[in-house]
């Protein structure tokens, strides 16, 4: 898995490429989790990701919880058809729109749990 992060005055972006494998599920845990201090809403960019483990629906679904307890936003962008069903195996409501516009919050994926 290869990463980026961009920070922001309004938002913290991590975008992710690669195979997402289970063992960069706990890195990307420990991702969140230290990004999540700032109280910035975070966005997680995984359109350029070749694969992802299933567990990374799990995490994604409790790392959702914990920043809505935080009140901080966490939206994911994601076009691909099986990630997304990889990700919604956690899921009963995914929503998405397969735009590929960065700046537009409307069309960005949200994963909501």
């Amino acid at each position: 898995m290869k990463k980026s992060i961009s920070k922001k005055s309004s938002h913290i972006l991590i975008k992710l490429s690669g195979v997402i494998s289970q063992e960069d599920v706990r890195e990307l845990k420990n991702l969140l989790s230290s990004n999540s201090k700032y109280s910035l809403p975070v966005i997680l960019d995984i359109r350029q990701a070749k694969s992802v483990h299933y567990k990374t629906g799990l995490l994604l679904k409790g790392m959702r919880k914990y920043f809505l307890s935080r009140c901080i936003p966490l939206t994911i962008i994601c076009t691909d058809p099986y990630t997304l069903s990889v990700l919604s195996l956690f899921d009963s409501e995914v929503m998405y729109d397969t735009t590929k516009n960065l700046n537009s919050a409307r069309n960005l994926v949200e994963i909501k749990f």
